[in-house]
C-alpha cells in the first residue's frame, strides 16, 4: 500500500479496500508518533493545510464529520459512538467520516482495535470504507472519539487556512440573539484582540467587571442608570463571546478557562439580580421574596442540566465502554450534536424557538435589560423569574421523557457526582437514572426555605429581608461550584463544609420559628455569619480549583 504522507497526515487512497488499507497502517502505528496521526481521504477530504485548523485544539481522538454518503456516523453528545456500515450508499444527508485524528496516547488501544479486525476482515476483504471501518474499530474498543464538524469547509472551498481558523473560531449552538447581535461584533472585537495579543482570561475578567459596573449601575434606580447599565451589558455579552472565540483560534482553550468563564458567568448574572433588587428596594418596592424566586429558578435550572444532560445523560453515551464487533449498530436515528455551525441558517424556525425556551444568557440578560428600561427593576426581576421558571418546566419535563428510555441503573461514577451536585452526604444517593431529579428539587428546596425566612421578616425587619436574599445568593453560588468542581476532577472538599442543603435548610426553618417569635436580633446575626461563612468556602474553592487546573496545565 502507498500512503502519501505530509508531516503527521496519512492519505489513504479512496479506492483502496480495507483488507489493504487497514494492515497497512497497523504497521505504521508500530512506531510511537508524538504529534496527533491524521488519516484522511485522498481526493475527499481537505487538503493538510486545512485539516489542523479544523481539528482545532482538541486534545484527544477525533473524527472529521461532513453531510455525504456511505457508513454513517452515529454521534451523541459530541461523541462518536458508532458507525452504521450497513448504511452504504444511503443518500447524503448522514454524518459521513472524512477524516480521523489519532491521538498519540490513544496508540496502543488504536493498535489493539485495528488488530481486533483481523476477523471481521476475512469476511468482508473488499469492504470499500477503510476509514469508517477504523473508526468503526475505534469506538467498539471503547475509545472516546470526538465528532467533529467540517464546516466551513466542502470541496469547492478555496479561502485561506487563516479565514478558516476564524470561520472555525465562531461557535454554533448559541442563542437566538448571541447569533444574530453578539457573534457578528464579537468576532470583530476578537480579531482586534489577537492582533492586540490579549489572553481569553483577560477578556473574561474584563467581562466580569463591565457585568459588575453594570449591577452597581442598576443599583442605582434612575433610568439614566439604567441605559447605561443595559449598555455595559451588551458588551459584556460581547467580550464573553470573544474569549471563547480567541481561545479557540489561537488553540489556547483549556480546563482552567473553562471553569473561570463558567463560574465567572454566574457571579455576573447574580451580580444584576442583586443590582436590580437593590434599585428596586430604592424605589419603594418590597422586592426581596421577588429577587431570591429569580435567584431559585435560574439555579435549579442550571443544577438540573449538570445532573442530567453533563451525568446522567454523559454517563450513558456508550463511546466508553467497548461493543465488540459483532454487536449490532446503535439506532442512527438518534445521531445528534455533531454538527456546530454559527449562523441563522444553523437550524429551523423551530429550532430556534426551542432555543429560545431553553432561556440561554443572551436572552435572559436582553430581557432583564429591556424589561429595566421599558418597565422597572422589579417588573424585570418578576420578567426573569418567570421566563426562567418556565423553562426550567419545559427543559425537565423534556429530560424526564428522555429519561424514561435510558438504562435504569446508573454507573458508580455518576451516582457518586450526583451526591456532590445535589449537595449531599456521603454515598446516599440511590442509584436509580431518576435520582437526577433530586438535584434540583434540593435546591427549590432549600431557596425556598429561605424564602420563608424572607416572608416571615417583611413586617418586622427589613435588614432581615436582605440578609435573607443574600443567604440564598451565597447558596447558589456554593452549588455552582461544587458542580463545576466536578466537572473538571474536584469533589467538593472545601464546600462540603457548607452543611449540606438539608442542614441549610433546617437553618432556615429555625430562623422563621424565631421570627415567628418575634426574636430579630439573634436571626440577623445568624444570617450575616451563615452568609459570610458561604461566601469564605466558595472564595478558597475557587482559589483552590484555579491553582490546580492551572497547575495541571502548566505540566502538560
Amino acid at each position: 500500500m502507498t500512503m502519501k504522507c505530509d508531516n503527521q497526515v496519512v492519505h489513504l487512497p479512496s479506492e483502496q479496500t480495507a483488507r489493504i488499507a487497514i494492515p497497512a497502517l497497523i504497521s505504521r502505528l508500530q512506531e510511537p508518533f508524538t504529534a496527533p496521526l491524521i488519516l484522511a481521504l485522498e481526493g475527499q477530504s481537505p487538503p493538510a493545510e486545512y485539516l489542523s485548523a479544523l481539528f482545532g485544539s482538541s486534545s484527544s481522538t477525533a473524527a472529521l464529520l461532513t453531510e455525504g454518503s456511505g457508513p454513517g456516523a452515529i454521534v451523541q453528545g459530541g461523541k462518536l459512538v458508532d458507525v452504521d456500515l450497513a448504511s452504504e450508499g444511503r443518500d447524503g444527508s448522514s454524518a459521513s467520516i472524512i477524516a480521523l485524528k489519532l491521538h498519540p496516547e490513544d496508540r496502543v488501544e488504536g493498535l489493539s482495535a485495528l488488530r481486533d479486525l483481523g476477523e471481521w476482515l476475512e469476511e468482508h476483504p473488499e469492504h470499500p470504507f477503510a476509514l469508517a471501518l477504523i473508526a468503526f474499530a475505534l469506538v467498539r474498543e471503547g475509545l472516546a472519539v470526538v465528532a467533529v464538524d467540517a464546516y466551513p469547509w466542502d470541496p469547492g472551498y478555496d479561502a485561506s487556512a487563516l479565514t478558516l481558523r476564524w470561520q472555525r473560531a465562531a461557535r454554533g449552538r448559541d442563542g437566538l440573539i448571541s447569533t444574530a447581535m453578539l457573534r457578528p461584533i464579537s468576532l470583530r472585537v476578537s480579531k482586534l484582540a489577537v492582533r492586540g495579543r490579549l489572553s481569553p482570561n483577560f477578556l473574561t475578567l474584563t467581562s466580569v467587571a463591565l457585568a459588575l459596573a453594570a449591577a452597581f449601575m442598576l443599583a442605582m434606580g434612575h433610568s439614566l442608570w439604567t441605559a447605561g447599565a443595559v449598555v455595559l451589558i451588551y458588551v459584556s455579552l460581547v467580550l464573553d463571546c470573544s474569549d471563547g472565540e480567541v481561545a479557540r483560534f489561537t488553540a489556547t482553550t483549556s480546563a482552567v478557562g473553562g471553569w473561570l468563564d463558567g463560574f465567572t458567568d454566574r457571579i455576573k448574572e447574580h451580580g444584576l439580580l442583586i443590582g436590580l433588587a437593590i434599585g428596586a428596594a430604592h424605589q419603594g418596592g418590597h422586592v426581596w421574596p421577588l429577587a431570591i424566586c429569580a435567584v431559585g429558578v435560574i439555579t435549579a435550572r442550571h443544577i438540573a442540566s449538570f445532573a442530567f444532560i453533563d451525568t446522567v445523560l454523559g454517563s450513558t453515551v456508550p463511546s466508553f465502554a467497548p461493543r465488540g464487533m459483532d454487536a449490532p449498530a446503535l439506532n442512527s436515528d438518534s445521531s445528534t450534536g455533531w454538527k456546530d455551525r454559527p449562523g441563522l441558517s444553523q437550524t429551523s424556525a423551530r429550532g430556534w424557538v426551542s432555543r429560545v425556551l431553553h432561556a440561554p444568557v443572551s436572552e435572559r440578560w436582553a430581557l432583564l435589560g429591556i424589561c429595566a428600561i421599558v418597565f422597572d427593576a422589579e417588573k424585570a426581576l418578576a420578567a426573569y423569574a418567570i421566563y426562567v421558571a418556565i423553562s426550567l418546566l419545559l427543559t425537565t419535563a423534556g429530560w424526564i421523557m428522555r429519561t424514561r428510555a435510558l438504562p435504569p441503573l446508573l454507573q458508580q461514577q455518576a451516582r457518586d457526582d450526583l451526591v456532590v451536585i445535589r449537595d449531599g452526604y456521603g454515598k446516599e444517593a440511590a442509584g436509580t437514572k431518576w435520582v437526577w431529579l433530586s438535584a434540583p428539587v434540593t435546591v427549590i428546596v432549600e431557596i425556598a426555605s429561605a424564602l420563608l425566612v424572607v416572608f416571615a421578616a417583611r413586617h418586622l425587619d427589613a435588614t432581615i429581608a436582605q440578609l435573607g436574599f443574600f443567604f440564598a445568593v451565597a447558596m447558589s453560588w456554593l452549588r455552582y461550584e461544587r458542580a463545576y468542581g466536578i466537572q473538571h476532577g474536584h469533589r467538593g472538599r472545601i464546600t462540603r463544609l457548607g452543611g449540606g442543603w438539608l442542614t441549610r435548610s433546617v437553618l432556615s426553618l429555625g430562623l422563621v420559628l424565631l421570627l415567628q417569635l418575634e426574636i430579630t436580633v439573634p436571626v440577623r446575626a445568624i444570617l450575616a455569619a451563615a452568609t459570610g461563612w458561604l461566601l469564605v468556602l466558595i472564595i478558597l474553592a475557587a482559589v483552590f480549583t484555579y491553582t490546580s487546573l492551572n497547575r495541571v496545565r502548566e505540566a502538560k
